[in-house]
């Protein structure tokens, strides 16, 4: 569909009319509509800008298929496992598992089709790392409280965006949740955590840093994905 098709709620229209016709694109777009929905516990509302594409982009992979369905294009072809560097083979497996039970009329690669639209259409909403386990991570600096809220700051901002995470200090961790990862300025071992877990960085966080704790927590990952990564 045309990008025309996301806006002025025109993709709301081309849905409704799809009801009124009984078409077996409506009954597809409504069930991975309620699979994400019932995944996210979130109501989609599509007469928000992002709610509209959403729906555009969901209803555009319906006519794709059902157009193009005997040609192979290289979306069709794609190794969900493998896709970008697999730093987003959780999503796709993610988005698979909403998308195969209303699907098992097509073939693999029709299969591959429908899931990188309704992928594209999951991002307009939620974060890529939606569906990868969460990392609990334990900062410790040697430093003042100031300082060391400054630092988890930094951190926070470095990783958020790529990975599924929650950061505590000393004081906000208490005893209830066990850190995964143990983040530190001080060349100290923390016994009560695995040495494999504990990353050592400095506390201007350069540029290295910056890429050391992402490549770090994309190991933690695939660690705690093993079925869906290639470790």
């Amino acid at each position: 569909m045309s990008d025309a098709y996301s806006s002025g709620n025109r993709a709301q229209i081309i849905f409704v009319k799809l009801k009124a016709l009984n078409h077996p694109f409506y009954k597809k777009i409504v069930k991975y509509i309620m699979a994400v929905e019932g995944r996210t516990n979130v109501k989609i509302d599509f007469s928000t800008p992002a709610g509209e594409l959403f729906l555009a982009t969901v209803i555009a992979g319906q006519f794709h298929l059902n157009l193009f369905h005997d040609l192979s294009f290289t979306v069709s072809n794609i190794d969900m496992d493998h896709f970008g560097n697999n730093m987003d083979a959780g999503l796709f497996h993610g988005i698979s598992e909403l998308t195969r039970p209303n699907n098992t009329d097509l073939t693999e690669a029709e299969l591959n089709t429908s899931i990188m639209f309704n992928a594209m259409a999951f991002l307009l909403i939620f974060p890529h790392h939606y569906f990868d386990p969460k990392i609990n991570i334990l900062v410790k600096m040697d430093a003042t409280s100031f300082a060391e809220q400054i630092f988890t700051i930094h951190v926070k901002e470095i990783l958020d965006p790529y990975f599924n995470i929650e950061i505590f200090t000393q004081k906000t961790m208490g005893y209830v949740v066990k850190p995964d990862v143990l983040v530190s300025t001080a060349l100290f071992v923390d016994k009560s955590i695995d040495p494999d877990h504990q990353i050592f960085v400095k506390p201007q966080l350069d540029f290295n840093d910056s890429l050391y704790l992402r490549e770090f927590m994309t190991r933690i990952t695939k660690e705690k994905n093993p079925e869906i990564f290639d470790v």
